[in-house]
């Protein structure tokens, strides 16, 4: 426990030597008596400084606050490229003082859950009436400076209006990725002039902003603008539940030359990109969600609706070129959506007109219940590369329009890509109109496997999917499930029996229990999921050897993102398996190791016994929070003896009843006196119970002789 403060005035002299100016990294985690962080006669020399990190410290008003004498000089962090502010309940400023401070190298910037955060720079004038008044709109103004900033992240924090103001707008000319998140009083984004100096944004994702009702606000007096955002690959704007529109003007157009990925989700009055106000010399035809002052170029690849209450028509004809590179269209839960395209593109010589998506692979409507059309009568989509068709409570719609090309003999011929299509209700398939009358014949084959696809599932869009006793091949997996869990399973024999958790893109959670057939969770080593799954938890399979199969990583060696997304992973009661991980996985997001109860368990990151040299290797684990591990009898090692695991987040290791354990692989750093120094975060190391657990304690090897001492005082048997 630290006091309220580091480093006092008194301490300026430090400066001068080595002790500051050569700090390069700095975390303040959970000290919750201090109430600012540097004084600015400290901050000065910290010219050397890359890294600052500042966690849940309750009391901490500010992180640098100006001695009462200073004069207006800039306060600059000459180095500083990644700056984390988290959890700080009454953080108000950054800063408090009359300088303007500099980050002339800064390229990361989070601000995560300050609810009290009001702006980076708050003036001596300010800050004596800021508890009284407001302070005024802006989060950041002129008087900070970030000259190379490419991240900036943004979530729950308070801010009164706006972020920026038009006079700092270069200030982040190298943005490339922007996150807001729960920003509830936030009104809108960009300011218009804004908007033309972020010419290397590349990701925008705006998410539970209760208040904002645009992304872009129009200038009044500018009547031709055209706004480019030439480099964005990808948009997100997703439980926003005032938005109305992206930009607000009549004389606006919007241009995405490069935009990959769009997705607009939960917004539920939502109008269109561009919202029209009413003008006497203006008329237009009634617009569409999307229409022609919105340019798309072709590039986009992936587009989900989900959730939008005031939209009639999807597209504007004269767009369709953008969407030549269109792969995945997913549109849920658009209760007065009536059309997806509106009028004619091109003929054919028969006179029939090709709506052309050649690269599109997924097509999935649910939940439309005024669908009358997805293009008009004499229109077909022609789609060779399409593999999915879902269609779900879409009852107003009457023909399905997928262009079939006629064999020699005059039988129509499906896409030569498809590999499936699921509708629901069954009775609605029954009722479509066909442009041939072979056609539901033709199509009938993709569809027959799981035509019996439960209601319970599709009612709106599905995120989490609990599975009992199922009929593996009949079962299907929506591609908007979450979380999945399976229980009872005793003919699942992996993951990847299930065919359709491939397309499960959204998955991120999977807890499989009770499933006695289960050998493996993965009998393929090219799997999607293994790369994004975030949670995996596993419980009482009898029969479980291994994460992977063997054979198939014999065939195909694992990616190297092989479970890089991975957080949690919870392994208890599977009494066949012997080992976890191979040691050159990338665990690189995980946080928590918990394994209890399986007999047969001997090592959890194994090694090679090739790969092994004569020098210690590192097993790289920079998040990780938690191991705990309980009755393993079998257990020889954490990681094999030439390997040390480095955790520099570790808080909670917990030990019981593992009898064979010899050796807790910690990486302890030497200090500058040759010492050993312990994880920073660590809080205990829990062994149980007591009376083994001293003199197993006693009985452990270490890599130093001094690490046993030095770790001694986390060491906890009564908890």
């Amino acid at each position: 426990m630290v006091d309220n403060t580091i480093w006092y005035n008194s301490m300026t002299s430090c400066i001068e030597t080595s002790c500051i100016k050569k700090l390069t990294k700095l975390i303040i985690h959970g000290c919750d008596n201090l109430e600012y962080l540097f004084p600015s006669s400290i901050a000065i020399g910290l010219l050397k400084l890359r890294h600052l990190q500042v966690k849940k410290c309750q009391r901490m008003r500010e992180i640098v606050v100006a001695n009462g004498d200073e004069e207006n000089e800039n306060l600059i962090f000459p180095q500083l490229t990644f700056l984390v502010i988290e959890d700080l309940q009454n953080l108000v400023s950054f800063y408090v003082g009359n300088c303007i401070v500099e980050f002339s190298s800064l390229k990361q910037l989070r601000i995560s859950n300050c609810i009290s955060f009001e702006r980076f720079i708050t003036s001596f004038a300010s800050a004596n009436v800021r508890y009284n008044a407001p302070l005024g709109p802006l989060a950041f103004k002129e008087k900070v400076v970030f000259s190379n900033l490419e991240e900036l992240q943004l979530s729950s924090i308070i801010i009164v209006n706006i972020i920026w103001n038009n006079l700092m707008t270069s200030g982040f000319k190298n943005l490339t990725k922007l996150i807001i998140h729960g920003c509830d009083n936030l009104e809108y984004l960009f300011s218009s002039f804004m908007v033309t100096d972020l010419l290397k944004l590349r990701h925008l994702q705006v998410k539970k902003c209760q208040r904002m009702s645009k992304i872009i606000v129009a200038n009044a007096k500018v009547e031709e603008q055209m706004l480019i955002f030439p480099q964005l690959t990808f948009l997100v704007l997703e439980d926003l539940q005032n938005l109305i529109s992206f930009n607000a003007g009549n004389y606006t157009t919007v241009e995405f030359s490069s935009l990959k990925q769009l997705r607009i989700l939960n917004c539920i009055n939502f109008e269109g990109f561009i919202k029209f106000f009413p003008c006497t010399n203006v008329t237009y035809d009634t617009p569409s969600f999307f229409w022609k002052k919105i340019g798309f170029s072709s590039n986009l690849e992936e587009l989900q609706l989900c959730s939008i209450g005031n939209i009639d028509t999807i597209w504007h004809t004269s767009m369709i070129s953008c969407f030549e590179k269109l792969k995945k269209l997913i549109i849920h839960d658009c209760k007065n959506l009536k059309y997806l395209f509106s009028s004619s593109v091109a003929s054919d010589s028969e006179g029939m007109i090709q709506l052309l998506l050649p690269k599109l692979k997924r097509l999935e409507l649910g939940d439309l219940p005024q669908l009358k059309s997805i293009c008009w009568e004499r229109a077909a989509m022609v789609c060779d590369s399409l593999e999915w068709i879902i269609i779900r409570n879409c009852y107003s719609l009457r023909r399905f329009p997928l262009y079939l090309p006629q064999l020699e003999n005059g039988q129509p011929s499906p896409p030569p890509s498809l590999k499936q299509i699921v509708v629901w209700p069954q009775e609605w398939w029954k009722s479509l109109k066909w442009d041939h009358p072979n056609a539901e014949r033709v199509l009938l084959q993709f569809c027959e496997r799981y035509h019996s696809f439960p209601s319970k599932l599709v009612e709106g869009r599905i995120k989490r999917l609990e599975l009992t006793d199922i009929d593996v091949e009949n079962t299907w997996v929506p591609p908007s499930v979450q979380e999945l869990f399976l229980n009872g399973c005793n003919y699942l024999r992996s993951l990847n029996d299930i065919s359709s958790t491939k397309y499960a893109e959204e998955l991120k959670c999977c807890r499989i229990r009770d499933c006695n057939g289960v050998k493996f969770v993965f009998s393929s080593s090219i799997n999607l999921l293994a790369q994004k799954l975030e949670a995996l938890d596993l419980f009482s399979l009898e029969n479980l050897e291994a994460l992977f199969e063997a054979e198939a990583i014999t065939k195909s060696p694992l990616p190297p993102d092989t479970f890089s997304s991975l957080k949690t992973i919870s392994v208890w009661h599977c009494n066949k398996i012997k080992t976890l991980f191979p040691f050159w996985m990338n665990l690189q997001s995980l946080e928590e190791i918990h394994i209890g109860c399986c007999d047969q368990m001997e090592e959890i990151i194994v090694w090679d016994a090739e790969e092994a040299g004569g020098e210690k290797e590192g097993v790289i684990l920079p998040k990780l929070e938690s191991l705990k591990l309980k009755e393993l009898p079998a257990l020889k090692s954490i990681c094999s003896r030439r390997a040390v695991m480095v955790c520099d987040s570790v808080e909670e290791i917990q030990i019981e009843n593992c009898q064979g354990l010899r050796r807790i692989p910690l990486y302890l750093p030497l200090l500058d006196d040759g010492q050993p120094s312990p994880p920073p975060f660590l809080k205990q190391i829990n062994v149980l119970p007591q009376k083994w657990g001293e003199s197993w304690w006693e009985s452990l090897e270490w890599d130093h002789p001094d690490a046993k001492a030095v770790l001694l005082r986390f060491r906890n048997f009564d908890w």
